[in-house]
């Protein structure tokens, strides 16, 4: 290896003009060039820049890898801004020399992949008291999307969920999109509640033991009334009770007595 000192810098470059030959900086423990004897490079000897490019003669390329190798941590600590410049549009992380997160940047949009097979991807906020927001500012319909090639489940344990939207025109959508999708809420033993108006456009089926409907005014434009069943034999009357006041509660019956 050849060293340069041309006044503001230390070049090291590869004495072979090969450009395919690997070029290896070696930064040695020296108490005049770094901070304790601890491997960090002490900001007070070094100002200004730390470039590493490869080399093929006289003329710098920009096709060589650089390797930084090491077998304790590697700590980046800057009062600025720590910047990753990559034109192939991917940062990888990898552990042990295996891929297991890489930022994909494809004509300004990002995907964050977990190479891992089987490995999961979690975004964690553990502060007491703290939030986990995804926010985004687009304005299409579709500005936040969650998509996912298997099943979405969304637990908030004790904290219970609110789903919101200020938009009264466009709403709140629930498996609108695909014709067939069946859609279950509640629990066996839970209790749904419809706080405002309910309109089923559909057939409705209720199975249950009992159907109870409390309101005011009832319009059924049916002309015909079906009851009971006739598929099974039974000794049950067949018609409407109905109950009124009068100095005591009263019942009374029309139709059919077995």
């Amino acid at each position: 290896n050849i060293f340069i000192f041309d006044g503001d810098n230390i070049i090291v470059r590869k004495s072979s003009e090969n450009n395919t030959d690997s070029i290896n900086f070696i930064f040695e423990k020296s108490h005049n060039n770094l901070d304790g004897g601890h491997g960090n490079v002490d900001n007070d000897d070094l100002l200004g820049q730390i470039l590493f490019k490869g080399s093929n003669g006289s003329n710098y390329v920009e096709k060589s890898n650089i390797n930084v190798l090491g077998n304790g941590d590697l700590t980046l600590d800057t009062d600025g801004d720590i910047i990753l410049d990559a034109n192939g549009g991917n940062i990888k992380f990898k552990d042990d020399n295996t891929n297991v997160l890489k930022f994909n940047n494809s004509s300004g949009s990002w995907i964050i992949k977990n190479r891992t097979d089987g490995g999961n991807f979690t975004l964690s906020n553990t502060g007491n008291g703290s939030k986990l927001i995804l926010d985004s500012n687009g304005t299409a319909t579709d500005a936040l999307q969650l998509i996912s090639a298997g099943g979405i489940d969304i637990d908030a344990g004790t904290g219970g969920i609110t789903i919101d939207s200020t938009s009264i025109s466009a709403g709140i959508k629930i498996g609108t999109v695909t014709s067939g999708v069946p859609i279950s809420i509640g629990h066996t033993t839970s209790v749904v509640t419809i706080n405002d108006n309910l309109i089923v456009t559909g057939d409705l089926t209720v199975n249950g033991t009992r159907t109870e409907v409390n309101s005011t005014v009832k319009t059924i434009k049916d002309p015909v009334i079906t009851l009971g069943d006739d598929t099974t034999v039974d000794s049950m009357d067949r018609g409407i009770e109905y109950k009124w006041y009068s100095s005591s509660a009263k019942i009374g019956f029309f139709g059919f007595d077995r």
